[in-house]
């Protein structure tokens, strides 16, 4: 019975010490979540407020006022779920740098051009070095990231090894019921052996992961009991793994709601105009894909899809980041080229193995001219029912090393199609191990589609009865079609 109370005490502190760390994780994810919010909101208020000294237009010096109170709401969010004294100071010094250029630049600017014109708004903008202040922020804002996910690890790492240790502590129990076995033979008790080696053999025999079958002891009162406090031992685990597994789904859940607000597309169309996405995650993962759908200016539409190497949930986190600093990046440069670079350069920190592939590109609904830019992704298809052409890479893959990418020019024409994929799709392999491949997904774009909708649906149905394996890879599709009128 002293075992038994001391066993069950260390199970009941280890499984508190898990539910802790799972706490501590989710409340990291939630502030990591946030604090990408936080900084996407600051690069939202930075291009408005270039694009309203530029052109002086009110609705950009609007646009500029609403990020800044969504950075103070994303703010104020952060600092109540809790922060440590040093997340909260490197948080600080973020808010800080923030509040300075706002104070030193942006309201300053702002004034002047709305009295003066563009010329003397860029004499001042030169002299106050808008562009360093701004990148403080930033560099402020990713050591706060960095201090929170040191935090996530920490805490998923606590977790891990609280599972361990119960799964430690259930063998240990076991043991022991082996050794109270002996003991009981040992000391002449030899009536019950019979029953003892009888639990003792359904103990051995129970698979790890059967949680149907039930341990029950039979014989004298003392071995029925043995028998109640090993099953429920083993119940006590089976409920941590549980826990851990729902741990893990609100995890995910957590992720996907965030990719749920970012993953849009516009509400509004042009008249001949559609478009339509979708996103497979592989199965059991969170997906490290992402897109993105979204007017940049007027009849001007941006479109970016990312897909990060692996899957969980630095891969998602990664693959959110770089959509919201691409999204960033094709508002503000004219030169998609230029502006790849620059999110490569606030990228810098990635491990050695993240790699990252894109396609961004810019559609001008009007004309049908369509500015894009390929980093290492596999060839998005113009479709047609004449003919279907491929834009291959215009540069590396996006990574930890230093690079530079062209952007090249295409036009949509009536009754063609931009399909944009990840390699999930070529890449999906049917029972006998065949890969569908860049030829089927030409062929079936050859039969010409007037809608998005109906373009990614017929995708969508074509790999589902050429596999009924679930990928091993996220699926992400992009289809703009302009109607032949």
């Amino acid at each position: 019975m002293v075992v038994l109370a001391l066993g069950g005490s260390l199970g009941v502190m280890v499984v508190q010490r898990g539910d802790s760390a799972r706490d501590r994780h989710n409340r990291a994810l939630e502030q990591l979540a946030l604090g990408s919010q936080l900084l996407a909101a600051y690069q939202s208020q930075s291009a408005a407020f270039r694009v309203f000294l530029l052109t002086g237009e009110d609705t950009h010096a609007a646009r500029e006022e609403d990020a800044r109170a969504d950075a103070a709401r994303f703010d104020g969010q952060l600092r109540a779920t809790g922060l440590s004294v040093a997340e909260t100071a490197a948080l600080d010094q973020a808010v800080n740098r923030a509040d300075r250029w706002q104070r030193e630049a942006v309201d300053p600017l702002i004034a002047l051009r709305r009295e003066s014109d563009a010329d003397a708004v860029a004499v001042q903008y030169a002299e106050v070095d808008s562009f360093d202040l701004f990148g403080g922020i930033e560099k402020s804002q990713e050591a706060f990231q960095g201090l929170i996910a040191e935090q996530a690890a920490d805490s998923a790492r606590v977790a891990t090894r609280a599972r361990q240790d119960l799964a430690r502590l259930a063998f240990a129990f076991v043991v022991a019921a082996v050794v109270l076995v002996v003991v009981v033979k040992a000391a002449g008790r030899r009536w019950i052996s019979g029953p003892i080696l009888a639990l003792s053999r359904a103990v051995e025999d129970l698979s790890p992961t059967d949680v149907d079958s039930v341990i029950a002891g039979t014989g004298p009162p003392e071995v029925v009991a043995l028998g109640t406090e090993i099953e429920r031992m083993r119940q006590r685990v089976a409920d941590v793994t549980r826990r851990s597994h729902e741990g893990l789904v609100q995890h995910a859940t957590v992720l996907m709601s965030v990719r749920a607000r970012l993953e849009s597309a516009p509400e509004l169309m042009p008249s001949g105009w559609s478009v339509s996405a979708s996103l497979t995650p592989a199965a059991g993962v969170v997906a490290g894909d992402c897109y993105d759908v979204a007017w940049v200016r007027p009849s001007r539409l941006g479109l970016v899809v990312v897909d990060v190497a692996g899957h969980g949930a630095e891969s998602a986190v990664v693959a959110l980041r770089a959509k919201e600093l691409l999204r960033a990046a094709s508002r503000t440069y004219l030169d998609l080229g230029e502006g790849l670079q620059w999110v490569n350069r606030q990228l810098d920190g990635l491990a050695p193995d993240m790699f990252i592939t894109a396609f961004v590109a810019v559609l001008d609904t009007g004309t049908g001219s369509l500015h894009y830019l390929s980093a290492g992704h596999p060839p998005a298809l113009v479709c047609g029912v004449r003919e279907v052409t491929e834009l291959p890479s215009t540069g590396p893959i996006i990574g930890p090393f230093e690079a530079s990418w062209e952007s090249g020019r295409v036009t949509i024409s009536p009754g063609q199609a931009l399909l944009v994929y990840t390699d999930g799709l070529t890449e999906l392999r049917d029972d006998d191990r065949n890969e569908y491949g860049l030829e089927r997904l030409r062929t079936l774009a050859r039969e010409g589609f007037d809608d998005a909708e109906a373009l990614v649906k017929r995708c969508l149905d074509e790999t589902a009865s050429f596999s009924t394996i679930h990928g091993h890879d996220d699926v992400t599709l992009v289809a703009i079609c302009r109607a032949d009128v």
